[in-house]
């Protein structure tokens, strides 16, 4: 469940939005043209099969409370 005050919080900037899109860089949207994208493109051999971690470890340390800021 989210929080009530978070969403009257993102309901709020929802609708403040687009009145401050118009003052801030109103034709940027690189979401719709990729062209505009300033970040480099992903290189896929740096992007791994598998995670480097173990899942079931970090959720039986998130159980348990450990943090290893020991």
């Amino acid at each position: 469940m989210v929080a009530p005050k978070s969403v009257a919080k993102l309901a709020k900037t929802a609708r403040l939005y687009p009145e401050w899109k118009k003052t801030h860089s109103p034709d940027l949207k690189p979401w719709l043209h990729p062209e505009q994208h300033t970040l480099r493109p992903i290189n896929w051999a740096d992007v791994s099969e598998s995670p480097d971690f173990v899942v079931s470890e970090i959720v039986e340390e998130a159980v348990n409370g450990e943090n290893g800021d020991e």
